[in-house]
């Protein structure tokens, strides 16, 4: 939801967007459009030409278009930085399954 001040002018004067924003929404925009048009995202300024690949559900690399100060086809999971910190942490979903057993279950017969 936090995207929809790119799209929208929600609440002009409240959001007051810096040139790099204004310019970072101009760029989504026109891939919003063009995909919507041609079923394929492109940029008309953009040398070299952006190279989008559709995800293809029997591969097991995950890309992704990354859409930034740089639009770039990137490889791998969405803000993979910080879920290599999370998977770092001594937790439980990082821990043997086998060990940490959910609760049982305990049902109660109701009147």
């Amino acid at each position: 939801g936090d995207d929809l001040i790119y799209l929208f002018p929600i609440f002009p004067g409240l959001f007051t967007l810096t040139p790099d924003e204004i310019k970072f929404s101009k760029t989504f925009i026109e891939l919003l459009t063009s995909f919507a048009r041609k079923g394929v995202p492109t940029l008309g300024n953009v040398q070299p030409a952006l190279d989008w690949t559709p995800i293809n559900v029997t591969s097991v690399v995950f890309k992704q278009l990354n859409i930034g100060n740089v639009v770039e086809m990137d490889k791998g999971l969405p803000n993979r930085q910080r879920m290599a910190f999370w998977k770092s942490m001594p937790s439980y979903w990082n821990a043997d399954k086998n060990i940490f057993k959910p609760a049982p279950v305990i049902w109660k017969e109701e009147l």
